[in-house]
């Protein structure tokens, strides 16, 4: 996010709010300032998605930068506007067909298997309206936080089942111990039955 596109040398970037760029190979320290702009000459091709988020009204997001983006070749175009800013949808994708963009009636990215979602929910400690992430069918796509909440459940799930199913077989192990001392009791040898 955040992270300037350059489309040659000689000309200023384009700063989207957010962009996705799939199949490139970052650098390994890519929090180093010079790893922190996207030169489509380095990397060979234009990020597939762009995410702009209204925050006023004169960001130019349905004029000037939608028109650099098509120029670019960015397949998706993705303008959130929460409050209503520049646009009466709040979210609206935008797809490029013949150097234009086109605005799509759902929230999918059939191409890249992919969709948007506004969600009400809490990300890192704050409650509001989300731009998530999702699939095809509408199911989100975890944060890291999400996926380690949810893989911390399922252990926990599995500790309780494995403790379980321990105490079931510590039972059975003491029903039989005590059968087999009844047995003896009664003058039975308890292997013998």
């Amino acid at each position: 996010s955040n992270v300037g596109i350059f489309m040659s040398r000689h000309r200023s970037p384009i700063v989207p709010d957010m962009f996705l760029s799939l199949d490139v190979e970052i650098a390994e320290d890519w929090w180093a300032k010079e790893h922190r702009s996207y030169f489509i000459w380095e990397f060979g091709k234009s990020p597939e998605v762009v995410v702009e988020i209204v925050s006023n009204a004169k960001g130019g997001e349905l004029g000037t930068k939608m028109q650099d983006y098509a120029h670019l070749g960015i397949q998706y175009y993705v303008v959130f506007d929460p409050q209503g800013l520049i646009q009466q949808q709040e979210l609206q994708i935008y797809e490029l067909h013949v150097g234009r963009y086109l605005p799509r009636s759902d929230s999918r990215l059939p191409e890249l298997a992919l969709s948007f979602t506004v969600w009400d929910g809490v990300f890192e400690d704050k409650r509001d309206r989300w731009l998530r992430w999702c699939n095809l069918s509408g199911d989100l796509l975890l944060t890291g936080t999400e996926s380690a909440e949810q893989e911390r459940v399922r252990a926990e799930q599995e500790r309780t089942r494995a403790e379980e199913a321990e105490s079931r077989a510590e039972q059975a192990e003491s029903r039989a111990a005590q059968l087999a001392a009844k047995l003896r009791e009664l003058g039975i040898d308890p292997e013998s039955v």
